[in-house]
């Protein structure tokens, strides 16, 4: 039987398949946000669900930089360029396009351009890693790192429920470092950057991880069994939150409005304990489910795991596309869901998958630049 190892000189075709499935989970729940109105209780459920997408892509996308700076410091690669360009063009373009996507919503495209998405910040991020490759290239630096970005979620979530802002602070300005009061009526909520950079940076030690592994020639089943392994234990952890909540019930405790928010899994702006618990954990799962799929002798698996990892290649293009797809277009040419809104869906998808592949056929990623100089790479920006 023959056992499958990554590749140090490829690309890691399951964590590409991993990124095309969070691609699909986005797709869910922006077609959730559609559905809403005419179905709220589905809308609310495929929502739930679509939950994973924003923590593993914000993970994934940390991690593949930490792969590639790591890869960098071992081989003399210098990234530099194409992390700033590629960081510049989500900051920009990227950020362009998603504002147009939403500018039919109420505060059109100039309101838009003023609002943060994940996109910025991994673009954000990006653009810094560019500047800091020998440190993201070093494992203990990123360890480090990673340990002071868990200590920042926490603090942020002690800052989402006790801290008032001062005097003379914007509201604005809480909510979108922040997230804003967790205990405050949920009107609408920015994207809590602090709390998004942090999982970010917690990605780079998976980076250095899939390095070391693709180095040393780690077996898939054994990566797959350490991925399932510690997103078992997250979700798990994120149960047991709920199972204390449950039985504190029982005691005659004055207030638990904070300890109800801390424990509600589907909390996600600002991101509860839990909701960074059981979706990051389920991130890890769909990882090592990659893995697992892509170790596996059986061809449907490996078939499913080369058309998820088209999907993952193009992410940024898909992402934006199916902003528009399953939500600017249908409100545009005035179709609302109905009991064939599945179909609708299902479209879509194959539709994405169609524009992913002929995107890499066509090499698009390299397309992504401004073309500005700063050094000489010897890897690609995923």
């Amino acid at each position: 039987m023959t056992t499958h190892r990554i590749d140090a000189a490829k690309r890691i075709v399951p964590v590409d398949a991993a990124r095309g499935s969070v691609m699909l989970f986005s797709c869910l729940a922006h077609f959730a946000w559609w559905i809403h109105g005419t179905y709220p209780a589905a809308g609310d459920t495929l929502a739930a669900i679509g939950m994973v997408a924003t923590p593993t892509f914000l993970m994934t996308s940390g991690a593949m930089v930490g792969m590639l700076c790591a890869k960098a410091a071992r081989h003399g690669g210098d990234l530099k360029s194409q992390l700033f360009n590629r960081g510049l063009f989500l900051l920009t373009v990227g950020h362009l396009l998603i504002a147009l996507a939403e500018a039919h919503v109420g505060g059109g495209l100039i309101g838009k351009l003023r609002n943060i998405t994940v996109v910025d910040e991994i673009g954000l991020c990006t653009l810094v890693a560019a500047l800091l490759i020998p440190q993201i290239g070093n494992e203990q630096t990123c360890r480090r790192l990673s340990q002071i970005a868990v200590v920042v979620l926490g603090v942020a979530w002690l800052m989402n429920l006790f801290w008032a802002p001062p005097l003379g602070l914007p509201t604005d300005l809480d909510e979108s470092l922040v997230g804003g009061n967790a205990l405050a009526p949920a009107i609408f909520r920015h994207t809590p950057v602090i709390q998004h950079l942090a999982i970010y940076v917690i990605g780079f030690m998976v980076g250095h991880y899939f390095a070391r592994s693709s180095q040393q020639q780690v077996p898939m089943r054994d990566i797959a069994a350490r991925f399932v392994a510690s997103g078992g234990a997250l979700v798990f952890a994120a149960l047991a939150l709920r199972l204390v909540r449950a039985l504190l019930d029982g005691l005659d405790v004055t207030d638990t409005t904070a300890l109800d928010i801390s424990t509600t899994i589907t909390a996600k702006v600002p991101p509860s304990p839990a909701y960074l618990l059981f979706f990051g954990g389920c991130g890890l799962l769909l990882v090592g489910l990659m893995f697992r799929a892509g170790a596996s002798p059986r061809p449907a698996a490996k078939a499913a795991v080369e058309w998820l990892a088209v999907i993952g290649r193009a992410s940024l293009v898909v992402f934006i596309l199916q902003y528009f797809l399953y939500w600017t277009l249908p409100d545009l040419i005035d179709v609302h869901p109905n009991r064939w809104c599945l179909v609708y869906f299902v479209v879509n998808v194959l539709l994405i998958r169609l524009v992913a592949g002929m995107w890499g056929k066509l090499g698009g990623n390299r397309y992504l630049t401004f073309g500005i100089k700063l050094g000489v790479q010897r890897a690609l920006v995923p």
